[in-house]
């Protein structure tokens, strides 16, 4: 569990003297007023620990943290969602072994073919959600209508979006495909058609009035540049110093979507700009036109 910033092994057991006096034998535990249990560090020790003072009193349900332990070196992000309130609504608990593997492999494959950090949240977090919903079937036993089943219950028991549910078939494609080897599994699975909506466009004034409304010289000229040169969130953050070509008044803008260079015109608005907010804050000039908390980091996308 997580508890005051750190990961804990937890300890629920029944009320029981005996059992009581045992586990206060473990050396660093502690009682959680919080979570109503006993914890200790997190670590193998621990854990070898807490089966030595049980061993004649109790039976130790380890799995999950077995598994968290297991899958910590191999892949914190998806060791992360083995964690749960209760050890028995963690994911590891809900799903099978060999799916868990399948997510792993997933990640890995991910990672080995270069997708963004975003797609690959978004790709791990669907597939997380599949594997929930199918619990102890294994999701290479699937065949093509089963997954027609389950994308129909999203559409019309869950009632996801038409985007939603494009997102969540291509995770499972790349899954099923690039991971479990079932070449061309998706090309039976019917696609929803996206609505064709008509964007919104903000006018002039309220254009003024989210600069005005942003706290400091900073924000102000990271909101002006992203609405002139018309650049994503994304690809402001990450601008290097040397990105920004005055004597020609343009920007460079490195592996943006798709992994694409382009180059953006600058305003002269927006040059001034930079050149007041260069004097204030003083970017490194081989680094983040607008560093994070460390020089070299960028700016949080994050909200707060």
């Amino acid at each position: 569990m997580i508890h005051r910033g750190k990961e804990w092994i937890s300890i629920h057991l029944p009320y029981d003297a005996a059992l009581q006096t045992h586990i206060r034998a473990v050396q660093e535990i502690r009682w959680s007023q919080t979570h109503k249990c006993w914890y200790t560090p997190l670590s193998p020790h621990f854990l070898t620990a807490i089966h030595a003072v049980c061993k004649d009193t109790a039976i130790v349900d380890d799995r999950l943290v077995s598994a968290y332990l297991q899958y910590q070196q191999r892949s914190p992000r998806l060791a992360k969602s083995l964690l749960s309130a209760r050890p028995d609504t963690g994911l590891y608990a809900t799903i099978s072994r060999e799916n868990f593997e399948a997510l792993l492999k997933t990640e890995q494959c991910l990672v080995l073919k270069a997708y963004s950090p975003s797609t690959i949240a978004t790709y791990l977090n669907e597939i997380r959600v599949f594997m929930k919903a199918i619990k102890q079937i294994p999701a290479a036993n699937f065949t093509t209508d089963r997954v027609k089943d389950y994308l129909q219950y999203c559409a019309r028991e869950l009632q996801l979006s038409e985007n939603t549910l494009h997102s969540r078939m291509n995770a499972l494609k790349f899954c099923y495909e690039q991971v479990l080897g079932r070449e061309k599994f998706f090309l039976e699975i019917p696609r929803p058609k996206k609505p064709l909506q008509l964007p919104h466009f903000f006018n002039q004034g309220e254009i003024v009035a989210i600069i005005k409304a942003a706290g400091n010289l900073k924000h102000r000229v990271m909101l002006m540049l992203a609405y002139s040169a018309g650049l994503r969130v994304s690809e402001v953050v990450v601008l290097t110093t040397q990105a920004i070509d005055s004597s020609r008044m343009c920007m460079i803008i490195k592996r943006a979507k798709g992994k694409k260079d382009r180059i953006v015109m600058l305003s002269p608005v927006i040059l001034v700009m930079l050149r007041e907010y260069a004097r204030v804050y003083r970017p490194p000039k081989n680094g983040y036109l607008f560093p994070g908390q460390t020089k070299e980091k960028p700016y949080s996308t994050r909200k707060g």
